[in-house]
């Protein structure tokens, strides 16, 4: 970490091009900025978690307060990966 941040090597064709030109001195480092720089290429993770958002608010369920409705969501999603 502390080689990344003194480098001064800039950035001529955006930071992805960077980071697969540099990738190999700075392996895990690249592997993270790659999956933050990344976008997905389609809207079918935010469309599941809006569908799964209308099984869990209706109208038997339409009392709950904001943030309980964010933390079922949140649970819901995540719940296979526990």
């Amino acid at each position: 970490m502390e080689k990344y941040l003194r480098d001064t090597t800039t950035i001529q064709s955006g930071p992805l091009a960077w980071w697969k030109h540099n990738s190999d001195r700075y392996p895990k480092l690249a592997c993270a900025a790659k999956h933050c720089l990344c976008v997905p290429a389609t809207l079918t993770p935010s469309e599941r978690i809006f569908s799964r958002a209308g099984y869990i608010v209706n109208k038997t369920r339409s009392s709950f307060l904001p943030e309980n409705v964010d933390k079922l969501i949140f649970l819901v999603h995540n719940m296979k990966r526990v």
